[in-house]
């Protein structure tokens, strides 16, 4: 078990599992292989790190409810439309987004990536506002729960931190996903995102609205009035065209059919190129919701997911390698970045000013140990407020030292009766100098005991 505290964001942790039998003493198994160096990771977010000596953090997050094979397609599309990079070249281990890999998020058992009340999974509201853009992407999967779309409605409609001046953008993309935010959450689906639901598989039998297409490729063009199309591309590659694969044999993914409502426009429809040439709308329901004072928002819903799609060239209809699966991807996430923000660059000014990582515990009894509870913000841009607990009266000191083990400030200091307290810390050292961008640690003594924790101060 790791505290709370312990761990500053950006802090990522290796690990694996280790077993054996009673029958075999002898013989032990790692899970996963570590032969080859393959761990198991957790990553506190966001992913602080320095760029040119500045401290930063991504204002994009993907989060990956959906199978390696999928992540892998939306990693080399992000790759190649915010790095620039070619469809095949190698992600960079720090990426310039932030990942959350939504472990197990089709089972019975996950847990939300939005925070319960006392609990410590996922994210508050708070930690997820800094986020300018994010990217929900499903696969072929019904990923999540309730509580994760609520997270994903509060996000856009929160109403805090400058939104008239901070646009938020929200892709969602998946061949289910509609249907299942349909399921568990339908304010999402027919109020942020401004679509409902027709069907839930263009090609099958049961959807009245579709044509029973069965063949393994559809189009997918512009639909007429929508808010965008195929031909921004704003790199200069010019118009694209995409065709969803796995329509029938031999993958046969269930496509969502969508209809706009409450402000949703249709913005990509399919069409049956070999059965007719007969269209179906939609594949793709965008909303614009920017209201002075008010939201400030565009949203992407996609019935099709991304690794579903692949660029068409010449008369093939299908390229489903990963080349063509990677520029589609990249292509319809650079359209929708130009949409959002006139830009393919996120803007990345700070919604609240700061990223709130550090987030106070529920007021409760004081426990029976000296304990640092909260440093807000963390990392702290200004000041900082120490929240600290200690268990009997007595005299405190609560100092500042650097990474070699320096102490650089005095925070608080004397007599101090058994309870919860509060301390500033200006980000200056003992003589008022300002301490440089970097890893300190705060250390609370108190009648023999101690108690530290880790914060980052930036610039």
């Amino acid at each position: 078990m790791i505290r709370d505290g312990i761990l500053a964001p950006g802090t990522a942790i290796q690990y694996f599992i280790s077993a054996n039998f009673t029958c075999t003493p002898g013989v032990v198994g790692l899970y996963p292989d570590t032969s080859g160096g393959n761990f198991w990771e957790f990553e506190i977010l966001p992913s602080y790190r320095l760029e040119s000596g500045v401290a930063k953090y991504p204002c994009v997050l993907h989060i990956n409810a959906a199978l390696d094979k999928t992540r892998h397609f939306y990693q080399q599309g992000l790759n190649v439309a915010l790095n620039g990079a070619g469809p095949l070249d190698p992600v960079p281990s720090l990426t310039s987004w932030d990942t959350y890999d939504y472990d197990a998020a089709c089972s019975c058992f996950n847990a939300p990536f939005y925070r319960s009340v006392g609990g410590n999974n996922g994210a508050t509201l708070l930690q997820l506002l800094d986020y300018r853009l994010i990217l929900f992407s499903a696969g072929a999967t019904q990923p999540g729960q309730a509580r994760d779309f609520e997270a994903l409605s509060d996000w856009l409609s929160h109403g805090q931190c400058n939104t008239s001046e901070n646009r938020q953008g929200l892709i969602v993309t998946g061949d289910d996903v509609s249907t299942w935010i349909a399921a568990v959450y339908p304010s999402l689906l027919n109020n942020a995102l401004g679509a409902r639901l027709v069907c839930d598989d263009y090609g099958g039998p049961s959807c009245t609205v579709g044509l029973e297409d069965d063949s393994r490729c559809v189009r997918i063009e512009d639909a007429p009035g929508g808010a965008y199309a195929t031909t921004l591309a704003p790199q200069g590659e010019g118009d694209y065209a995409l065709s969803a694969w796995g329509s029938g044999c031999p993958e046969a993914f269930t496509f969502d059919v969508l209809q706009p409502t409450a402000g949703g426009i249709g913005n990509r429809r399919y069409l049956d190129h070999d059965g007719g040439g007969a269209y179906t709308e939609y594949s793709q329901v965008v909303k614009s919701s920017i209201s002075p004072g008010s939201d400030n928002y565009r949203s992407v819903l996609d019935g099709v997911s991304w690794d579903h799609l692949a660029e068409r060239e010449g008369g093939n209809e299908c390229l489903s390698d990963e080349a063509h699966i990677v520029n589609a991807v990249a292509k319809e996430f650079d359209a929708a970045l130009f949409w959002i923000y006139g830009s393919t660059t996120v803007p990345c000014t700070p919604r609240c000013g700061q990223f709130v990582t550090d987030v106070a515990p529920l007021p409760g009894p004081v426990g029976d140990r000296l304990e640092i509870l909260s440093i807000a913000p963390n990392p702290m841009q200004g000041v900082a407020a120490i929240r600290f607990a200690v268990p009997v009266a007595g005299d405190v000191d609560l100092a500042i030292f650097d990474v070699g083990g320096r102490r650089v400030a005095t925070v608080a200091g004397g007599m101090r009766a058994a309870g919860e307290h509060l301390a500033v810390w200006s980000g200056d050292d003992s003589s008022g100098r300002r301490l440089g961008q970097g890893v300190y640690w705060a250390e609370l003594r108190s009648g023999g005991a101690r108690a530290t924790r880790k914060l980052i101060q930036m610039r």
